[in-house]
């Protein structure tokens, strides 16, 4: 135990203090509507809305899959129902092999409010 009480209790008091909640956004909603099917609405966490919206903004071109995560993002996203397809393409700059291309077979809009 320190010399000084006083200093003491601080110090427990400091230990007490439980740590500020960090802000969350929450689920975020996305309208899916692929040809010849009905329209659906998926509800995604944070990591899935986000890789969504990288695939919506990429269009045609698609995103290829520099990050090994991404793969497994486009399963998640796959066994929520969204229509995904996956092309393999050469490397870049003459490299030997082949790298995956994912693109959004479906419409997507981020569904705001309540």
């Amino acid at each position: 135990m320190h010399k000084n009480p006083r200093f003491a209790l601080e110090l427990i008091s400091r230990r007490a203090k439980a740590p500020e909640p960090k802000a969350t956004s929450g689920p975020v909603r996305f309208l899916i509507e692929a040809p010849g099917e009905p329209p659906r609405i998926i509800q995604l966490g944070a990591q899935l809305s986000t890789v969504l919206r990288r695939l919506a903004a990429a269009g045609h071109g698609g995103l290829t899959g520099g990050d090994p995560r991404l793969s497994t993002h486009v399963r998640k996203l796959r066994a929520e129902g969204v229509p995904i397809i996956t092309a393999r393409v050469p490397k870049a700059n003459g490299r030997s092999g082949h790298i995956a291309r994912y693109s959004l077979a479906a419409e997507v809009t981020r569904i705001t409010g309540d």
